[in-house]
């Protein structure tokens, strides 16, 4: 059976130049090139239903599940089935924070399961956004207390296993090569 990463975030967060890397990358390393050689002329458009991209890296097998914002109202009938998740916040996009908060908090309290998956919460486009800029958006989001959230199932508050990620995944950077790449080993390492 083939794993399933969830890409999800508020709208313009860089879920799909993420996964554009992600998939230049596998594509390079399969060939057996070096993803400093990566194309970055593609036009990348916003997904606005679902996207799904296969992935095979080094012989491992995976989907890349994007999740539109337009549909975030149906994002839960996505979260039983998947094997991780990795979640987008635009840093530089102050408007845009309540509805990541919003996203990820409703996200995260949907689903006994999420205690027993990865998740991967990035930060993307620091790039163009101040430290100042950054750290209030961490407060902003509550970071410090994501792997405490109670779960609707009322257990307790087992510790969920959240990971987060810093960078910009802008086609061309090298910020956003080496932000695609972390992700991957994330994803290598969370299918073990």
């Amino acid at each position: 059976m083939t794993a399933e990463i969830l890409v999800i975030g508020a709208e313009s967060t860089g879920k799909s130049s993420l996964i554009k890397r992600i998939r230049e990358i596998s594509s390079l390393q399969s060939h057996g090139n070096d993803f400093d050689t990566m194309n970055s002329n593609e036009v990348i458009t916003p997904t606005i239903g679902v996207d799904i991209v296969d992935i095979n890296y080094f012989s491992t097998l995976f989907k890349l599940r994007e999740l539109g914002v337009a549909i975030s109202s149906r994002w839960h009938s996505y979260y039983e089935d998947c094997d991780a998740m990795i979640f987008l916040v635009d840093v530089s996009d102050a408007a845009s924070w309540s509805q990541s908060y919003v996203l990820l908090h409703d996200c995260l309290t949907f689903l006994p399961q999420w205690k027993k998956k990865p998740i991967l919460l990035v930060l993307n486009k620091v790039d163009i956004a101040d430290e100042m800029t950054i750290k209030t958006c961490e407060r902003m989001l509550r970071l410090e207390t994501l792997t405490q959230i109670p779960q609707e199932d009322g257990e307790g508050q087992d510790p969920l296993q959240i990971t987060i990620l810093s960078g910009c995944c802008l086609s061309g950077t090298s910020e956003g090569k080496t932000l695609a790449k972390h992700t991957l080993d994330w994803i290598m390492s969370s299918l073990k």
